[in-house]
């Protein structure tokens, strides 16, 4: 197997996928959030969000408005527990931005699994989509996730070698963290911290959207460095 050439990798589909560690907000907080995302959008299409909650939270609700008003468009919003072969079809056909949100790290998985469900990620991904993923959603999407006693548990791997660890600034420091990326090649943990906002693009692109850059620690065979 020959050995990666960057750090973060992801499928290669046409969309970007979007990481974020905390909702964050289109107004005052981010106003270049919208700027980055916008001319990436085919606006004949809809918004949609998944929200792994029955309720919406607050900071939710607040961040769909924004792209409402953003895109003149309402958001189609869908729980985990909606999701059929016919839903999730008709978010392939006609999404622009999917926002996925709430819940914890083990529904994710559940859904988006392509061995427990109908979705693949070569769709929701394709199509030249925007996928925004929330707080517990982009901790699932690594090829691990810290569960609740700090030890790396198998995710979806669609940030291949990662664990993504939302609300952290020093993924370094976290002693399960620094024990497992000594032990792993080519591996790397991402801290999205308040303000961090990831975009991986389909052509290899890796930018900063947010007000604040995200934090990686890199296992062995990329170096030691943060």
């Amino acid at each position: 197997m020959s050995e990666p050439r960057q750090v973060f990798r992801r499928p290669s589909t046409e969309g970007w996928l979007v990481l974020s560690g905390l909702i964050p907000s289109l107004n005052s907080e981010m106003p270049q959030l919208a700027e980055n995302f916008l001319p990436r959008l085919d606006l004949s299409r809809s918004p949609f969000c998944i929200s792994g909650d029955n309720a919406i939270s607050d900071e939710l609700e607040a961040f769909l408005e924004d792209i409402e008003i953003l895109l003149d468009s309402p958001v189609t919003v869908l729980r985990t527990h909606q999701l059929t072969p016919t839903t999730f079809q008709e978010i392939v056909e006609t999404a622009n931005i999917l926002v996925m949100a709430g819940g914890d790290v083990h529904r994710w998985i559940d859904v988006l699994d392509p061995l427990k469900s109908d979705i693949e990620v070569e769709d929701l991904l394709g199509g030249g989509k925007l996928v925004f993923a929330l707080g517990s959603v982009s901790s699932a999407l690594g090829s691990w996730f810290l569960s609740g006693d700090d030890e790396p548990t198998d995710g979806l791997g669609w940030l291949t070698g990662a664990i993504v660890l939302p609300e952290i600034e020093k993924p370094g420091e976290i002693p399960a963290v620094k024990d497992f990326l000594s032990q792993h090649k080519f591996c790397y943990a991402l801290g999205l911290p308040r303000g961090a906002v990831l975009a991986l693009g389909p052509n290899g692109e890796i930018e900063v959207w947010g007000i604040a850059p995200p934090s990686v620690a890199l296992g062995i065979a990329w170096g030691d460095s943060e």
